[in-house]
């Protein structure tokens, strides 16, 4: 998972979380389990799903998603 920590605004709904480059194969489950490996991954899931605004747990190679640092 490539990702990297940016610079955001104090009090903004991203604080505590990285952006990451989804790679082919990827799922939301992979990328919640690497994200945050002793959470429950469902939760991690909706987190994921709810900070990026997703209608459902669909995503592809190359788009940018906010995920929690772990």
């Amino acid at each position: 998972m490539c990702s990297s920590d940016l610079d955001v605004p104090r009090g903004s709904g991203y604080r505590g979380m990285t952006q990451v480059v989804v790679q082919r194969g990827q799922t939301l489950w992979s990328i919640a389990a690497a994200a945050e490996p002793s959470a429950n991954p469902w939760t991690v899931v909706q987190r994921i799903i709810d900070a990026n605004a997703l209608s459902g747990a669909r995503i592809q190679a190359g788009q940018l998603l906010w995920v929690p640092k772990g």
